[in-house]
């Protein structure tokens, strides 16, 4: 079912297909960390699962914005690392920003990222399933 709905719909719906289940996770992430550590900890969870649904959001984005040019690979060897070292900035300035600007607690912080990579990894499978 959710195979069938994510290949079947239009691009930016398949963009939901990857954020919906990570905004999931981070209610869920934040929920956990609400009753084992608190407020702090569940801002601080919530912030990282946002951080990593907003760096799917921007990988979709940054696919649908490139155009497609299969006679030059070179080209598109130069998009795939430029799109992968922005991301890579956008995540780390986010997290850096939770951290240092506002203060939130690093484990959860880290904790709640790394709970929305997972689950963006496990949607991914089970489009690709």
């Amino acid at each position: 079912m959710f195979r069938t709905y994510c290949w079947t719909t239009p691009r930016f719906a398949a963009l939901g297909c990857a954020v919906v289940p990570q905004v999931l996770t981070l209610a869920i992430t934040s929920a956990v960390a609400l009753s084992v550590g608190g407020l702090p900890a569940a801002l601080a969870a919530g912030y990282g699962a946002a951080v990593a649904a907003a760096a799917a959001a921007y990988l979709f984005w940054n696919a649908g914005r490139a155009e497609p040019a299969a006679d030059n690979a070179m080209q598109q060897l130069r998009d795939l690392y430029r799109s992968g070292a922005r991301r890579f900035v956008l995540v780390a300035a986010l997290l850096g920003a939770g951290l240092t600007v506002l203060h939130l607690a690093p484990g959860s912080l880290i904790a709640g990222f790394a709970a929305g990579q997972l689950s963006y990894v496990i949607s991914h499978f089970l489009r690709a399933a």
